[in-house]
């Protein structure tokens, strides 16, 4: 996703929100110490807790915050799937 737009020259840098693909979008603002403030709705949402870890993933230009879960809070989410059409690493082949 592209956000364009958001230039300092542009009226749109310093309103809370922008509209984009039909969805409101907040924005938050980069302190002079480089921190940011997650919105409380997203904490809210994301059931994010002071002191939480969160994996900072930098792909294309786009930063993405993942929060880490504990181990036992993601146990069993992946029951259930099989191997089955996956590619082999080795060479490539699907499994069967």
């Amino acid at each position: 996703m592209v956000i364009a737009g958001l230039a300092d020259n542009n009226s749109y840098y310093n309103n809370p929100a922008v509209l984009q693909l039909g969805q409101l979008l907040t924005t938050v603002t980069v302190s002079t110490k480089y921190q940011v403030v997650i919105p409380s709705d997203v904490r809210d949402r994301l059931k994010l807790k002071p002191g939480q870890k969160l994996a900072v993933i930098e792909k294309d230009g786009v930063i993405h915050l993942v929060p880490i879960r504990p181990l036992k809070e993601v146990r069993g989410m992946a029951a259930g799937t099989t191997s089955v059409g996956v590619r082999d690493e080795g060479d490539g082949r699907l499994r069967k």
